[in-house]
C-alpha cells in the first residue's frame, strides 16, 4: 500500500489515488465486520448474561422454591451447558464463577474474531478505480471516495442501550413468573426493591455491555484520514476554479437569504409594538413570538415580556435567556433575567 502523503499535489496525486484505492478496500472490509459483530457481540454477551443471572438464582434457591424453575426447563438445560463446559472439580466457587465471567467475555470475542477472519477471507469489495477526465473532475472523485471512507471511520453504530432494555425485560419477565408459580404475594416494599434493582442492573449492565463492545472493537478499528479528506477537498478547489465560484455563489445566497429573514423578523417585531401601542396585546404578542422563532433578539425581548405579564414565568426566562445569548440585548434586559432567575417576584403588566 502507498503511503499516506501530508498533502495532495498535482505531482503526488497518483500516489495519494492509490493509497485510497487501497483503503477503501480496507475499510469496506472493517465497515462489514463491524455491522455484523456489534449487534451479534452485543446480543450474544445478553443472552450468556441471562444464563448467568439465571444460574446464580438457580445455585442459590431452596428445595421449595425449585418448583419456579421445573417450567423453565430450556433455561435450566442452557444453564447446564454452558456450565458444563467448565468442570467444577477442586475449585472454590468464587474461582468457578470467575471463570464463568471471563468466558462471558471470551466467547463473544471468540466469535468476532472468527467473523472478523471469514470476512477479511472472503469479501473483496470492488472499489471504481476510473479516474478519468479532467484535473477537476479527477480531484472531485478522489475526495468524494475521502469523503465516503471517512464517514464509514466514524460509524458508531450500537445496540447496547437495546440489550440493556432486552436484559432487564427478561430479568424482570422471569422474577414475575416465579412469584406467580411459588404464589408469593406481591407487597408495595417488593415492587419498590425491584424498581430499585432494574434501575440499577440497567445503568451497570449498560457499562458492562460497552465494555464488552469495546473489546469486540478492536476488529474494526481503522486509522483516522480526517486531515486527507482536507488535503483532498483543498487540491480539488485548488484546480476546479468553477467548484469555487459556486460555493462562492452559495455562499452569497445564503447570506442573503438570512438577511432577508432578519429583515422580515424586524418587520414582525415593528408591527407587534404598533400592535402593543394600540391595545392589541394578543396580536402583539403573536408577533414578538414570530419574530422571537426566526432569531430576532428584541423579539425575544418583548415575547418573553408578554409571558412575564401572563405568569409564564419559565417561558420569559427561556426567551430571556435566548436573547442574552445573541449577545444584542442591553444591561436592563439582562438585569430582568437575573431577577427573574434569583426568584424575585416581578410586578408585570401592560402599560
Amino acid at each position: 500500500m502507498a503511503k499516506l502523503p501530508e498533502s495532495v499535489t498535482k505531482e503526488n496525486f497518483e500516489d495519494v489515488k492509490d493509497y485510497m484505492l487501497a483503503t477503501s478496500k480496507k475499510v469496506e472490509r472493517k465497515y462489514l465486520t463491524r455491522k455484523i459483530i456489534t449487534p451479534l457481540g452485543n446480543f450474544l454477551f445478553m443472552l450468556i448474561s441471562l444464563v448467568l443471572v439465571y444460574g446464580a438464582i438457580y445455585t442459590t434457591s431452596s428445595a421449595d422454591e425449585m418448583v419456579a424453575f421445573e417450567k423453565t426447563a430450556f433455561m435450566t438445560d442452557a444453564w447446564n451447558v454452558f456450565s458444563g463446559l467448565f468442570p467444577i472439580d477442586g475449585l472454590e466457587w468464587y474461582y468457578y464463577w470467575l471463570i464463568l465471567v471471563v468466558a462471558a467475555f471470551i466467547i463473544p470475542f471468540a466469535v468476532s474474531a472468527v467473523i472478523a477472519i471469514i470476512v477479511s477471507l472472503t469479501v473483496h469489495p470492488k472499489t471504481d478505480g476510473d479516474f478519468e477526465g479532467t484535473d477537476a473532475q479527477k480531484a472531485k472523485k478522489l475526495y468524494e471516495l475521502t469523503k465516503t471512507v471517512s464517514s464509514k471511520t466514524s460509524y458508531s453504530g450500537s445496540s447496547n442501550t437495546l440489550c440493556s432494555i432486552l436484559f432487564i425485560l427478561a430479568f424482570c419477565a422471569f422474577l414475575v413468573y416465579s412469584f406467580l408459580v411459588l404464589e408469593t404475594e406481591f407487597s408495595i416494599s417488593m415492587l419498590l426493591g425491584l424498581v430499585v434493582v432494574v434501575a440499577i442492573l440497567f445503568f451497570v449492565y449498560g457499562l458492562i455491555i460497552s465494555f464488552s463492545q469495546s473489546i469486540n472493537s478492536v476488529f474494526c478499528k481503522t486509522e483516522s484520514i480526517t486531515g486527507l479528506m482536507s488535503s483532498t477537498e483543498n487540491y480539488w478547489l485548488s484546480v476546479d476554479p468553477e467548484e469555487v465560484e459556486r460555493r462562492r455563489l452559495e455562499e452569497e445566497r445564503r447570506i442573503a437569504e438570512a438577511a432577508s429573514k432578519k429583515e422580515r423578523a424586524a418587520e414582525k417585531r415593528i408591527r407587534g409594538l404598533e400592535c402593543e401601542s394600540a391595545g392589541r396585546y394578543a396580536t402583539a404578542k403573536q408577533l414578538f413570538k414570530e419574530a422571537a422563532e426566526m432569531g430576532d433578539a428584541l423579539g425575544m425581548d418583548n415575547y418573553a415580556r408578554h409571558c412575564l405579564i401572563e405568569g409564564k414565568r419559565s417561558d420569559a426566562i427561556y426567551w430571556l435567556q435566548k436573547a442574552v445569548d445573541t449577545g444584542e440585548t442591553d444591561y436592563e434586559t439582562r438585569e430582568l433575567l437575573h431577577a427573574l432567575k434569583s426568584g424575585k417576584n416581578i410586578n408585570a403588566h401592560y402599560n
